[in-house]
């Protein structure tokens, strides 16, 4: 939230967006206006965030001028006043529209509402979904505050259409994908419940249209300008970009996006990781209950070769006695954004860095792709990922663990990538 500016009509009215940008409100703190390019004309919409256990939450509060400045400011204030005591925003941004909303005929009795398939859904997904936070944070910010309050019996298909283009209209078209997967989900629980009697009819289609499989693979230059620009963008100076912004990110996350391309693991299982998860050199994965297939029930073992274990020193240092790799900066608890955090750091370094689209994600495939090119067989590079075998039999009848040889693959690709970076000309 680097722009901070004076809310007035006069300036959303003329306000312009070439691509997406959040703008701090001056003198209401954690009001955010997000400006979105929506077909020739800026989306203007308010959200607001408020920390709880070291984390941000947010709150999409409504889109101008359905909510003028001063219905703005005044939601603004409510919500202040309930996140300090504890109660939950999105309640008060529910209720003040359902004060404005067409009074249906059919309200009285008209049964359950999305907000009760919703509250129903979260309550099992608490215990099934291996992230239920994530499926918390698609409905609660997407869904509840266009539909929380509608009657599932009157719901209409067109109702969850316009929903989900209002998603595809902020540029997030991935993003409703996701809403709709997981809000047909949650209705479908429902019924299966008994909470309702059918699941509504849902377009066939999804609203963000098909996604492309991502291959992107880093080449060996890539790889050697991100690792010392990450040690640029996390040092004091930062790095300056072409328009006078310096860009600085916090060590402990670029030493994040560093350990994702040495142990090539997942964003979110670095992002919550313990010291005392480590044992031997060796970083275990623990299971989850929430995993449904049996292949996927037993702890995944991470052979830390001598590369990674100096990131995760220093990691350590910056922990400070936190038990968790990345702390809240507030708590010294984990953060359950600090996935996210890695992945807005990824942004920044790709822009500063000026290098071509990449992700998180895609420093695991970019391991991944190089071990194979260094002679790792597949099976033993699948193991490192986490990955068992495709054939059921195979999973079933070989247990055996691989740990000696997913070591040694772990190493030689510590080497290979330490020729890369201090390459002063790699190859691409």
């Amino acid at each position: 939230m680097g722009t901070v500016v004076k809310l007035t009509e006069k300036f959303l009215q003329g306000v312009k967006a070439e691509k997406r940008r959040d703008l701090s409100v001056t003198g209401r703190t954690g009001l955010i206006l997000r400006v979105t390019p929506d077909r020739g004309r800026t989306s203007r919409t308010f959200r607001y965030r408020y920390f709880r256990e070291g984390s941000a939450k947010y709150v999409t509060l409504g889109e101008y001028p359905a909510l003028s400045v001063a219905d703005a400011h005044e939601l603004h204030a409510r919500c202040v006043t309930v996140a300090k005591s504890g109660g939950d925003p999105q309640a008060i941004v529910s209720a003040y529209w359902a004060e404005r909303a067409p009074r249906s005929t059919a309200a009285d009795g008209a049964g359950p509402t999305v907000a009760d398939v919703v509250k129903e859904f979260l309550a099992v997904a608490e215990r099934k979904r291996k992230r239920p936070e994530q499926a918390r944070y698609l409905l609660e910010a997407n869904v509840l505050p266009s539909l929380g309050d509608r009657p599932v019996a009157q719901l209409r298909k067109r109702d969850i259409v316009e929903a989900l283009d209002k998603i595809v209209r902020r540029g997030s078209p991935v993003l409703a994908n996701r809403v709709q997967q997981v809000l047909k989900q949650a209705f479908q629980v429902a019924a299966d419940r008994d909470l309702i009697d059918s699941v509504p009819i849902f377009p066939r289609a999804l609203a963000g249209g098909d996604e492309q499989t991502r291959t992107r693979v880093l080449t060996e230059t890539e790889i050697r300008a991100l690792w010392h620009g990450l040690d640029a963008l996390s040092s004091d100076a930062g790095i300056t970009k072409d328009d006078g912004e310096t860009v600085r990110i916090p060590r402990s996350i670029a030493l994040a996006l560093k350990l994702q391309l040495v142990t090539a693991q997942r964003r979110g299982e670095i992002a919550g990781a313990r010291w005392d998860d480590i044992a031997d050199s060796t970083w275990c994965i623990p299971t989850s209950p929430k995993k449904k297939r049996a292949r996927e029930n037993v702890p995944h073992y991470v052979p830390l070769s001598p590369l990674a274990e100096r990131l995760l020193e220093e990691l350590r240092t910056l922990a400070a006695g936190s038990p968790y790799w990345l702390p809240s900066q507030r708590t010294a608890k984990v953060a359950t954004d600090r996935a996210r955090s890695i992945s807005k750091a990824a942004r920044e370094a790709r822009s500063a860095l000026k290098m071509a689209d990449w992700r998180p994600h895609d420093l695991r495939r970019t391991a991944r792709t190089l071990m194979a090119k260094i002679g790792v067989s597949d099976t033993v590079a699948e193991r490192v990922l986490g990955h068992g075998p495709d054939d059921p039999m195979v999973a079933t009848y070989n247990q055996y663990p691989y740990r000696v040889e997913m070591r040694e693959a772990l190493d030689q690709w510590a080497t290979e990538l330490e020729r890369i970076i201090s390459a002063k000309d790699p190859k691409r």
